[in-house]
């Protein structure tokens, strides 16, 4: 309890720890955390409502837990996230919320190995700062949204083992883009010096 009374404390790092337990809702009282890290434990329950109030938080990483529930809409209060990191939970189910379009400042966006389903928003293509974008391994339907062509700074695409069909060829004219994982069974992409298979 006295950890939640570090108002002023602004990073917080408990990653690879084996801590059991759940995220106590009185992480909200720790308003001046810019970094929150648990990433690596055994973490368990649903990620407590009063995280979204920390509108500082810019590095927020939950991943490889045991954490259930959903991405709440609530992210979007996180305005200055640029690192967010939830992969590896694999009890967290429902789908990627459309209001994540509403972080213009993230670079990382990870959130693969999930029971994640429906279709990936479109608005992820507002994100034109990000480098990273992970949202492999999950049951998502239908094809990668058009709209991810103006994801111009973006580096590394994972898409593999998600159930997406259709064409990505139009992703091949992002200019830095260095990694593309998909499944070429479902989704065909003409440039193979960007595209790869699972196993690539």
């Amino acid at each position: 309890a006295e950890l939640f009374s570090l108002s002023e404390l602004e990073v917080l790092r408990l990653d690879k720890n084996r801590f059991d337990g759940y995220i106590s809702t009185e992480i909200g009282r720790m308003q001046a955390l810019r970094q929150l890290d648990v990433s690596a434990n055994r973490l368990t329950g649903s990620i407590p409502s009063e995280v979204y109030n920390m509108t500082r938080l810019q590095r927020f990483k939950l991943s490889q837990n045991q954490l259930n529930g959903t991405i709440s809409t609530e992210i979007s209060n996180l305005g200055v996230l640029t690192d967010f990191a939830l992969f590896e939970n694999q009890m967290m189910m429902g789908t990627i919320p459309s209001e994540l379009g509403l972080l213009p400042k993230i670079t990382n966006l990870e959130l693969s190995d999930m029971l994640l389903t429906g279709t990936i928003p479109m608005e992820i293509g507002s994100l034109t700062q990000l480098s990273r974008l992970r949202l492999s391994h999950a049951r998502y339907s239908g094809t990668i949204p058009t709209e991810f062509a103006r994801l111009a700074t973006l580096k590394k695409l994972y898409l593999e083992e998600t159930n997406l069909v259709g064409n990505a060829t139009f992703l091949c004219a992002l200019p830095f883009l260095e990694t593309f994982r998909v499944d070429l069974q479902e989704v065909n992409c003409t440039c193979c010096s960007c595209c790869s298979n699972i196993d690539g």
